[in-house]
């Protein structure tokens, strides 16, 4: 569970051909990140604000008409290719686009719990995170569950396809129950 400062980097570039699913809940709604990139108007990301939830893809911009509630668990999926960009809530299609971002567009890893932006706001969240998953052409490549050490007490994510813990790059600390 995010407070506003933590973040995981999840080493994959936001780029066309990515796919992400999380499945997480809001702690509040306050402009908060669940996971993406951006560099100024080139963006791939998935943040909830007070009163909408909106995804973005390369220069597109969509804005759902789901109202954010806190508590509710929510899964979300945006699925990309050559030919733009679908974004599922709870697996029904609520919007879509035609741009699509490329390597040199956006230039940074998609990160969880905030935007990872080289430009522009963060909008760091505060989430609960049940999982992860990223595919990169359709291959998964992270499924990201969360962990507790139970020698140090410290939450983080723990990658089920190559076995690798993920901590917290942000200050603060994960809690969870």
């Amino acid at each position: 569970e995010s407070h506003r400062n933590e973040y995981i980097d999840t080493g994959i570039l936001a780029v066309s051909g990515v796919n992400v699913e999380v499945t997480y809940s809001i702690n509040d709604l306050s402009n908060a990140g669940i996971f993406g990139a951006r560099v100024s108007g080139f963006r791939f990301w998935n943040i909830v604000y007070s009163n909408y939830f909106e995804v973005g893809l390369g220069g597109d911009n969509a804005i759902s008409t789901l109202l954010p509630t806190i508590g509710n668990r929510y899964v979300h999926k945006l699925e990309t290719n050559s030919n733009g960009w679908t974004a599922y809530y709870d697996g029904e299609v609520i919007l879509s686009g035609r741009d699509v971002a490329t390597s040199t567009s956006v230039g940074g890893n998609i990160w969880l719990f905030k935007i990872n932006a080289v430009s522009g706001s963060t909008y760091a969240g505060a989430l609960k995170m049940y999982s992860a998953k990223l595919w990169q052409d359709n291959v998964l490549v992270r499924h990201l569950l969360p962990i507790k050490n139970s020698t140090t007490n410290e939450y983080a994510l723990y990658d089920i396809v190559n076995k690798v813990i993920y901590h917290n790059e942000g200050t603060g600390a994960f809690t969870g129950e």
